[in-house]
């Protein structure tokens, strides 16, 4: 049998009963319960490739070593000393800790993950080995320091980069969209993954490839090859490309039109290159077009936006600009859905219509909304 772990997945403020339908679809993992950010589970190193490999809401896939109360720098390094650190790799592996830091105890996140990484080098050195090189770009073994008020939690990731990395874009315009927030939109917007699905506003394009990958069940981490639990010293070659070859066996053919427009020629071709890099390039069309001033594409759908927010890209009057985009809901897409994001509060209420529900989200560290429509 093999060795359970709880593991904790994380992901962005409003995703989090998202990510626990996806756990249960794909059948990752017992026992799961929803946390700010994120699900925790038990599971075993299975459920650790499933949850990389599959899950599209996801940024990390954290192993929990311990958690303990903290009151003063003896008890991190005591703590971080007496994990079985040989277990999980070995000492010629390099590493770095990623500090999450919300206390008194410490001034600074540096400083705790220092006194970590010398507890880590000081076990290594004690039981005759070597001590582990330090590289903060990249690391062989990452792990993940949390330390909020008094409760301190160690953690391995079996990620690496964050998921959000799916390998797929090669191109990223001024303000792009993480394709993990994409992924959660598309979810949400409860699309069927068969109607016609519009991008009006398409930027790079990556609300039509997560699209396409959701409608054909291409895993979300298909095209990515670096996750650091293949360091790790319970890493099973053969378990992990068996399942992987499984997973990829559940795709399915799709015939869903899904389209995008943009204005800007630099963003469609952003756009095209991301779409050819993931193969998408024969099934998903993007074309040069004005959203105001052009036709609905079809006589019904889901489209779906993610329109500037006067930020990165500066908008002369945001409010002004979602009224218009309001208007052109009610006078073209009549017999649609809409799903409109937008980390613009006070601007996309400007869009003058009545949403059957709100859904707070957070873009990183922007607070947002997801606005539905049904447009009678």
């Amino acid at each position: 049998m093999k060795s359970e772990f709880v593991i904790y997945v994380t992901t962005y403020q409003g995703l989090e009963e998202v990510l626990l339908e996806e756990l249960r679809q794909n059948k990752i993992g017992s026992k799961h319960e929803i946390r700010k950010r994120g699900v925790a589970f038990v599971g075993n190193m299975d459920d650790v490739y499933r949850s990389n490999y599959t899950l599209r809401t996801a940024l990390r896939v954290l192993i929990n070593l311990v958690s303990f109360e903290i009151n003063s720098n003896d008890d991190l390094y005591d703590h971080g000393k007496k994990i079985e650190w040989e277990k999980y790799f070995y000492p010629q592996k390099t590493i770095a800790i990623d500090a999450v830091v919300r206390t008194e105890v410490f001034k600074n996140s540096v400083f705790a993950a220092q006194l970590l990484k010398d507890s880590i080098c000081d076990r290594f050195i004690d039981l005759g080995s070597e001590r582990p090189d330090v590289d903060l770009k990249n690391a062989d073994i990452r792990i993940h320091l949390l330390i909020a008020g008094n409760r301190c939690t160690i953690s391995l990731d079996s990620s690496g980069d964050s998921l959000h990395k799916r390998g797929y874009k090669t191109v990223s315009g001024k303000a792009p969209l993480s394709e993990v927030l994409a992924a959660g939109l598309i979810q949400l917007s409860n699309w069927d993954g068969n109607s016609y699905l519009f991008d009006g506003m398409c930027g790079s394009g990556t609300l039509l490839t997560e699209a396409y990958m959701n409608s054909r069940n291409v895993a979300a981490g298909k095209f990515r090859n670096n996750f650091c639990f293949k360091q790790w010293r319970m890493f099973e070659r053969a378990d992990w490309l068996a399942l992987k070859k499984s997973m990829d066996g559940e795709q399915r053919n799709s015939k869903t039109p899904i389209t995008g427009s943009d204005n800007h020629p630099y963003a469609l071709e952003d756009a095209r290159m991301n779409l050819a890099s993931a193969g998408f390039e024969h099934f998903v069309d993007v074309f040069k077009k004005d959203f105001f001033t052009s036709p609905a594409p079809a006589e019904s759908g889901l489209l779906i936006m993610n329109p500037p927010y006067d930020k990165r890209i500066t908008l002369a009057d945001a409010k002004q600009f979602y009224a218009e985009i309001g208007d052109k809901l009610k006078s073209d897409y009549k017999g649609w859905t809409a799903a409109i994001f937008s980390a613009n509060i006070p601007a996309i209420k400007a869009l003058g219509l009545k949403p059957k529900r709100r859904i707070p989200l957070w873009n990183g560290p922007l607070e947002g909304r997801l606005m539905l429509y049904n447009l009678y």
